[in-house]
Parts: structure tokens; C-alpha cells; sequence
């Protein structure tokens, strides 16, 4: 389940730096979006013969994307803008931790009654 997260996430953080170059022409989301996107799907790839070191990094970069959009939003609200993508944004990131939590704590489970 968790390696699918990471694959859907990547792909939708990389569409939304897409998105973001094409409909602003905003650079900053084309590199970051594309950057931390790539990452992800990076990660998947990993996650078959590494999967610790995968999800920890897939973690690490969903929690920058919580930060980014965390501050995105509230320079969105000091300028009076609309925060709907910004906090749909934070919304997924913060799902896709709670996802990826989940399964790294039921392989735990799942590790202890094996071993005893």
C-alpha cells in the first residue's frame, strides 16, 4: 500500500509543478514540483529493494511539501487570495503522512508477531 502512495503523490506533485509552470508560468513550481515530484517517483522505484530508506525519504519530502504549503498559505491569506489549492495541498500531504505512518507501523506489528 504504501509504495502506491508514494507513486500517486509523486505523480500528482509532479502535475502540480506542471500545472503550475503552464497556467502562471511560475519556474519555481516547474523545479519544485518537478524536483520533489521526481524524488518521489525515485523513491517508489526504491522502495521494492530498499524500502526503509524509500519511505523515510518519501516522508521527508512530503514533510517539506507541508511546510512549503503551510507558508504558502499563509502569504496567500496576508494578500487577501484565495487558499483553496494551498490547503487541498495541505490536506494531501498531510493524508499521505498519515499513510505512510500507518504502514510503517503495521509492518512493525506485523514484524513483532512473527518474531514472537
Amino acid at each position: 500500500m504504501a509504495r502506491t502512495v508514494v507513486l500517486i503523490y509523486g505523480i500528482l506533485v509532479l502535475l502540480g509543478g506542471l500545472a503550475g509552470y503552464q497556467i502562471s508560468g511560475s519556474m519555481a513550481s516547474l523545479i519544485a514540483g518537478g524536483g520533489v515530484g521526481t524524488a518521489l517517483l525515485v523513491c517508489y522505484a526504491l522502495a521494492a529493494k530498499k524500502p526503509a530508506m524509500a519511505f523515510r525519504t518519501a516522508g521527508m519530502l512530503t514533510l517539506v511539501m507541508l511546510g512549503f504549503w503551510s507558508f504558502r498559505t499563509y502569504t496567500l491569506m496576508n494578500e487577501g487570495k484565495s487558499i483553496m489549492m494551498a490547503a487541498g495541498n495541505i490536506v494531501l500531504a498531510a493524508v499521505v503522512l498519515g499513510l505512510l505512518a500507518y504502514a510503517h507501523f503495521s509492518a512493525v506489528k506485523q514484524k513483532a508477531a512473527s518474531e514472537g
